[in-house]
């Protein structure tokens, strides 16, 4: 949970800076930006180092990016945050409360990054991604207010059962099935910060299924045999 407590804590930082500084942070906000998005690059690569099968991990990527798209999770999720958005139009207070919220807890970042920590204690992702928060509460407080800071109760509640429930999920730490599946994860890692380079723009939210299906391609694998 620890991943958690920077998370939320990021938030509240960010929070007071944005209502005592925010004019001076706006000047940095490109270059946190980038050098955010080349080492969340960077470790989504690295993590790719102990991939044992190549053609699970393609498959899971192929596999789960076309089912999130017959889904069309991105559009959904995207479609659900206007949505709650609507509802709180001209409410300051409430509104700075429901921005935060679905920027800082519904997204990839925050999926994989519970996930790790929940696992792998693994916290880098989400220490990332605290930076991230903490600058993007510092906006919005510049423009909704203090409303922004309850948004880090959510982050503790939500990114709290993510990792509460994945560490309940042992098996993926066996060998047999946490280089595959870390794999996938590292890669939509790295979908992530070519997204935030502006390099492609990566709709990411489709290929969450991939982190499934990679468990099920291993599962086969091991039932029928290495043919994959």
């Amino acid at each position: 949970m620890l991943g958690v407590y920077i998370n939320a804590g990021a938030v509240i930082l960010g929070t007071v800076l944005g209502l005592l500084f925010f004019r001076t942070l706006q000047k940095f906000r490109h270059f946190i930006t980038d050098s955010v998005g080349i080492l969340v690059t960077a470790l989504g690569i690295y993590g790719v180092k102990e991939m044992k099968s190549a053609v699970i991990v393609l498959m899971s990527l192929i596999l789960g990016g076309a089912l999130g798209h017959a889904l069309d999770l991105e559009s959904r999720i995207t479609k659900l945050v206007e949505g709650v958005k609507g509802r709180f139009q001209g409410q300051n207070f409430s509104e700075g409360f429901v921005y935060a919220t679905t920027l800082f807890v519904v997204g990839p970042m925050a999926v994989i990054g519970s996930i790790n920590a929940g696992l792998f204690k693994d916290y880098s992702v989400l220490i990332l991604k605290s930076v991230m928060d903490g600058f993007s509460a510092a906006a919005l407080t510049a423009i909704y207010g203090a409303g922004v800071v309850l948004s880090a109760a959510s982050v503790l509640a939500v990114q709290g059962a993510v990792v509460l429930f994945s560490s309940q999920l042992q098996f993926l730490k066996s060998p047999t099935y946490l280089a595959d599946f870390s794999a996938v994860g590292s890669l939509l890692i790295a979908m992530i910060g070519m997204r935030m380079l502006g390099l492609k723009d990566m709709k990411v939210a489709n290929y969450l299924p991939a982190l499934v299906v990679s468990i099920l391609l291993v599962w086969l694998s091991v039932i029928i045999g290495p043919v994959l």
